[in-house]
């Protein structure tokens, strides 16, 4: 293996993981025509067998070598003072975060599930900083982008499966009746499809085609699973694409400009004929439904009225690492174990509160004031077409953060660390050889002009 590929092995790998997980159980439920919609249960869930720890290995494994691998490597002074950064950030988030278990506020248990997205965000900032290897040849990017492709067309297949067994399609089963994929939870997969959508804008070097076919996969993985919120990123970032491919490809093939700039279009007509069958099946508009009792908006006001009768000691620091997870909460019900037994241990679909839960008032302000940091430290310099890809992936960031537990988002979380590596790597190198170039053309002027004074 040629080191400048590794990490599309690497790619490669953490998506084969993350979708053979429960592909198994999955595929044996189409078979025997018992298809679950929205969610596995939990006897689905134990009975996926050894494959269902392979994400979790991969996790764990990178986690652990990827810190050796950093210190064999020669570190520029800017990325060895990003590492020291980020260590000392991350080491005090889980120090404050095992204060609620010293104190005795909550069991032991919840600190498994804490463990869990820490080390996902742990491996994910080990992919940022190895995406420095991310490939730059058109050949290994046009075979990892028809081999995600091919991933994208599986999930989409199955899925497809899955609505044609469950529901009758005179049931609307695309919104009433939200199928997995080869996920265990609709959700999931929408998120998956918002991973294949950001690989779509970063594989660059791959041919038009194939990222258009990338990001409509990934674009129908998204309505199948019936997640809006991926629905509306994935449009987001086929404006990108679309910006991109127009700008690069415009002159030297004139007859794709037409197609190109109907994607967009297309895709709109497609959210807008999708929220109208939300609202045909009774789900209401999207802003609408998470106003309401039950939804995102209220349970977060309400959470947050409710977080005034905390403790001081629950309010600044928390009630330890895992609380408000969906690990923990999944666990306990799969185990006939009340989750709201426990103080604070709601499932909000808010990484904020969650994490004001886990880590209290200032945990929270230090995590925030760590990750816009980081944020602030990745945002590109020179190039506009970085820029607007770092916007746009900001966006969608703040709104996931905001509307659900990125920080357990497999695909997600990895992906958005990934993008912004090849965003700040790119940049990094335009940044490095652009002085050196400026350089070495003074220094070629100067000798032509002593040259011509002779």
């Amino acid at each position: 293996m040629r080191k400048s590929n590794y990490f599309a092995y690497i790619v490669a790998l953490l998506f084969v993981v993350g979708m053979a997980q429960y592909a198994p159980v999955v595929i044996d439920s189409i078979v025997r025509g018992n298809v679950q919609m929205w969610t596995l249960d939990s006897s689905a869930l134990d009975g996926a067998g050894p494959t269902r720890y392979l994400k979790d290995l991969f996790v764990f494994g990178f986690g652990a070598s990827w810190p050796i691998a950093m210190i064999r490597r020669r570190r520029s002074a800017e990325i060895a003072a990003i590492c020291s950064f980020y260590f000392l950030w991350i080491m005090a988030v889980v120090s404050l975060g095992l204060i609620g278990f010293i104190a005795e506020l909550s069991p032991v248990l919840f600190l498994l599930a804490g463990v869990r997205w820490v080390m996902l965000l742990h491996c994910s900032f080990g992919l940022f900083l190895m995406a420095k290897g991310f490939p730059e040849s058109p050949i290994v990017q046009r075979r990892l982008i028809l081999l995600l492709l091919a991933f994208g067309i599986l999930n989409v297949y199955v899925a497809n499966k899955q609505a044609s067994l469950g529901v009758a399609l005179s049931s609307v089963a695309l919104v009433q009746s939200r199928v997995t994929g080869l996920f265990s939870n609709a959700g999931i997969a929408g998120m998956f499809g918002l991973a294949l959508a950001i690989f779509s804008v970063m594989l660059d070097r791959a041919l038009a085609w194939q990222r258009i076919g990338l990001v409509a996969a990934a674009f129908v993985t998204a309505l199948l699973s019936g997640t809006r919120f991926a629905v509306l990123s994935i449009t987001l970032l086929v404006g990108v694409l679309g910006w991109e491919l127009i700008v690069h490809h415009a002159e030297k093939h004139r007859k794709m400009l037409l197609t190109v700039m109907t994607i967009p279009l297309a895709l709109s007509a497609a959210v807008v004929g999708y929220v109208s069958l939300m609202a045909a099946a009774g789900r209401g508009d999207i802003v609408g439904t998470q106003l309401e009792k039950g939804g995102r908006i209220a349970n977060a006001v309400s959470t947050l009225t409710d977080l005034g009768s905390a403790d001081l000691g629950e309010l600044f620091f928390g009630r330890g690492l895992g609380i408000g997870t969906n690990t923990a909460i999944g666990y306990l019900q799969a185990n006939g174990i009340d989750p709201n037994q426990f103080r604070f241990n709601w499932q909000i679909d808010n990484g904020f509160i969650t994490l004001t839960f886990q880590i209290g008032v200032i945990g929270l302000l230090l995590f925030v004031t760590g990750m816009f940091a980081f944020l602030r430290k990745v945002k590109p310099q020179r190039s506009r077409r970085l820029r607007i890809r770092y916007w746009a992936m900001l966006i969608i960031l703040i709104i996931t953060f905001s509307g659900g537990n990125i920080l357990e988002h497999y695909f997600l979380l990895t992906s958005f660390f990934i993008g912004f590596g090849t965003i700040f790597w790119q940049d990094f190198r335009e940044t490095t050889t652009a002085p050196q170039m400026t350089a070495s053309s003074i220094d070629f002027d100067q000798r032509g002009e002593n040259v011509m004074s002779r």
